[in-house]
C-alpha cells in the first residue's frame, strides 16, 4: 500500500493550515504528519518512506527547480510524504 500526503511540520503544512486556506476549504479538519508518524503505522509491515517538494510554496517561479530542490532536502522538511507498507 502507498500512501502520500502533505507532511506535517512543512512549509507546505503550514501554508494549507493557515487562516485563509483552512476556513473555505477541505483543510479545515486536517491534521498533516511527519514522515516519522506514519513511518510507525503498521511498523512490521512498513517499507519504505521519503520526501519531496522542499521548495517552499511562496517560492517564486525562477526557484522551482533541481538544484534548489537538492539543496533544500540537506535542510528542510519535504512538503509532500510518501510511504510504502508491504502485504
Amino acid at each position: 500500500m502507498l500512501i502520500g500526503t502533505i507532511a506535517g511540520g512543512s512549509s507546505w503544512s503550514e501554508l494549507y493550515l493557515s487562516e485563509p486556506f483552512r476556513e473555505n476549504s477541505v483543510f479545515k479538519y486536517a491534521k498533516f504528519r511527519t514522515i516519522e508518524e506514519i513511518g510507525q503505522w503498521n511498523k512490521e509491515k512498513h517499507e519504505s518512506s521519503g520526501e519531496c517538494l522542499f521548495v517552499p510554496p511562496l517560492a517564486n517561479d525562477d526557484d522551482l527547480n533541481y538544484e534548489n530542490e537538492n539543496n533544500l532536502s540537506r535542510t528542510s522538511i519535504g512538503g509532500f510524504v510518501c510511504a510504502v507498507w508491504k502485504k
